[in-house]
């Protein structure tokens, strides 16, 4: 079939996910689609073009859809038009063929309903037209295309009369045919020919692995192969659901030996046209190594408090996470963020979300300016295929305040311990509008909230349920038990425990934080960069916070400072290693007959005993080279956990 010859439909809708779920539908059936976003934009496609059937959103802004129908038949054409609309009055549905529609469609569309209208619209148009196009109620051609010819395909079904009459026909028509009964066995054979499969066609419905885990499956691991499904029934959200894993095709069950050579015959073409999907499979390995780099934490420092876990559904998810230092003062950023889609323009768009953050994030502080600002760059760089759902946190890690934003993805989980040792939540709810669409700030979702205790936070994507989350947590309470969470894969092992009693419909990210300090908020914290210059200055910074309450008795305040000299050294020349960027933070704790130093470097930590001198091996004379040995004989305890060093200073008698 030429491409002059195949019928063109318009989809016009200012909704994007709308109008790409339409036109897979009705790509699926093997005809060509062009979009239009509004009224204005239709009629200047239908200026230049001639199409079969016109689907026409009636609500839109500016033009809409009755508007848009009168003009077309002002302009004298007969080009059937189908209203679509979540408007279920008959008065609209009468406004609509009065405007100058041939039929109208409820929202949200389904398979079938599209079907029948293309079999009832675009055969009519097609016959006044006198041309060709894919039929979609003949039977297959005797003479089988020549695509057809020796291609390898793997046929799964589980009742054996319709295996062998599906395969029969599919024999017949060229075709190299494998019959199995299920996506477990189709799975093994694949992998058993080395990949040399290039086509499976598969009931939805099968024992062991079933047509939509065979289709991920295969979507993931082999690229190169076309999968077609079929089914007796369908639901809006199976199908969006198989469109998302990118099927080549959906055949009607019952029209099976009318149609399903054409659909492949489509697909087949189509994919010749967009060239080697070998090619493509090597492009979707490098684009899941790219999106690996898209969730992680973006920076090294001060991250023991945090842990993630990152769950895709197949090979290019989009989905991305970081956290970053606002500043010195211990404020902390975190966003998290979910693009639609599951394909390579998604990861692109995630890259792309990411760029603008990072490049905005020091000068938009406040999370809500900061999704704002975000909205505003993703629309001018023309986001109409792919919408981004995200979170904003800043997080006071020494005072505990934190602040979020919702822009569509959920909002976030406390979780406490109380007494008796039960698990305690509180629920901040998200939602708000997603970014990318509409320049309208007023609908993001803000809450704010209070971490201390032994108080854990959870963000998330919407792949994972609220309540899921809460009863993974509830199976999991042993993870709770006040230790530093990076490291231990808190967030793997809740999303694993989700996946047990839950099937995977999206990808997941699982983000946890806890409240950072055993002793409560410091009474003072100061951030400093990692120089000589800075060390004197964090140095002097100390001296002006003591005051002579807050040494405890029998200490010296200029061995006090000696210590802190010599724990700040330490930190820059070996934790930072002299990197003049990276910084340091000091915190001081006044508590009772108590005084504690905290140092924190961008280090990993070191083991205390390897590195305590012995007091007679103390080199006193040289200024800044005496390390930890002098500091362990002047301070009563050294705690030290990563890359925090912590000076206990008593009470001496």
């Amino acid at each position: 079939m030429t491409a002059s010859k195949i019928p063109r439909i318009l989809v016009v809708d200012d909704n994007p996910f709308n109008r790409v779920l339409i036109s897979d539908m009705v790509k699926l059936q093997g005809f060509a689609v062009t979009e239009a976003n509004d009224g204005k934009e239709a009629l200047s496609r239908i200026q230049k073009n001639d199409f079969d059937l016109i689907i026409l959103d009636l609500l839109m802004p500016g033009m809409d859809g009755f508007e848009t129908a009168r003009h077309i038949r002002k302009m004298g054409l007969s080009v059937p038009i189908v209203a679509v609309s979540a408007l279920a009055l008959k008065q609209d549905r009468l406004n609509s063929l009065k405007a100058g529609c041939n039929d109208f469609l409820s929202k949200p569309l389904d398979f079938k309903g599209i079907q029948s209208i293309l079999k009832k619209y675009v055969k009519e148009r097609s016959e006044e037209r006198k041309t060709e196009f894919p039929s979609l109620d003949n039977g297959a051609s005797s003479s089988p295309p020549p695509l057809f010819k020796g291609g390898h395909l793997i046929l799964v079904e589980e009742n054996q009369e319709q295996r062998e009459q599906y395969a029969s026909l599919l024999s017949q028509s060229g075709f190299r045919v494998k019959a199995v009964a299920n996506g477990t066995e189709a799975s093994r054979y694949i992998e058993k020919t080395n990949h040399a499969v290039q086509m499976v066609i598969s009931n939805i419905f099968t024992s062991g692995i079933d047509g939509l885990g065979l289709l991920a499956i295969i979507k993931r691991q082999y690229a190169h192969i076309l999968v077609f499904l079929y089914t007796q029934s369908y639901n809006p959200a199976t199908f969006q659901y198989a469109v998302q894993q990118k099927v080549d095709g959906i055949i009607p069950q019952d029209q099976f030996e009318s149609i399903a050579l054409e659909i492949i015959e489509s697909a087949l073409s189509q994919s010749r046209r967009k060239g080697s999907r070998i090619s493509d499979a090597k492009t979707a390995e490098l684009v899941r190594k790219a999106q690996d780099q898209l969730v992680h934490p973006g920076c090294l420092h001060s991250c023991s408090f945090l842990d993630v876990a990152y769950q895709s559904l197949h090979e290019a998810g989009g989905d991305m996470m970081r956290y970053h230092n606002l500043d010195l003062d211990g404020r902390c950023g975190i966003v998290l963020a979910d693009v639609a889609g599951h394909d390579v323009m998604s990861s692109y768009t995630s890259a792309t979300f990411t760029g603008i953050l990072m490049s905005l994030w020091d000068n938009h502080k406040d999370p809500l300016a900061l999704l704002q600002r975000i909205n505003s760059e993703l629309i001018k760089v023309g986001n109409d295929k792919s919408h981004v759902c995200a979170t904003a946190m800043v997080w006071e890690r020494w005072s505990g305040r934190l602040q979020i934003v919702s822009a569509g993805n959920p909002g976030a989980l406390i979780l406490t311990i109380d007494p008796t040792g039960k698990p305690v939540f509180k629920n901040l709810t998200g939602g708000g509008m997603v970014l990318g669409i509409l320049e309208n700030s007023e609908l993001f979702q803000c809450a704010s909230a209070k971490l201390d205790g032994d108080a854990y936070l959870f963000l998330f994507t919407d792949g994972i349920e609220t309540d899921a989350l809460m009863a993974a947590i509830e199976t999991k309470l042993t993870l709770f038990d006040g230790k530093k969470i990076r490291g231990r894969g808190i967030c793997q092992q809740l999303i694993d425990t989700i996946l047990e009693k839950n099937e995977q419909e999206d990808d997941m990210i699982l983000l946890c934080i806890q409240h950072d300090e055993k002793w409560g908020s410091p009474d003072s914290h100061s951030g400093f960069l990692s120089t000589y210059e800075e060390v004197d200055r964090a140095c002097a910074w100390i001296d002006r916070k003591l005051t002579v309450e807050s040494i405890p008795m029998g200490n010296d305040r200029d061995l006090i400072l000696l210590a802190a000299r010599e724990t700040i050294l330490n930190a820059v020349e070996h934790g930072n290693d002299l990197k003049s960027t990276a910084h340091f933070e000091v915190s001081l704790y006044f508590l009772e007959h108590e005084l504690r130093i905290k140092v924190l470097d961008e280090g990993s930590g070191f083991c205390l005993e390897e590195n305590v001198c012995k007091p007679c091996d103390v080199p006193l004379k040289q200024i800044g080279k005496r390390g930890l040995g002098l500091t362990a004989s002047i301070a009563q305890e050294i705690l030290v956990e990563e890359g925090a060093v912590t000076l206990v200073f008593n009470e001496v008698s």
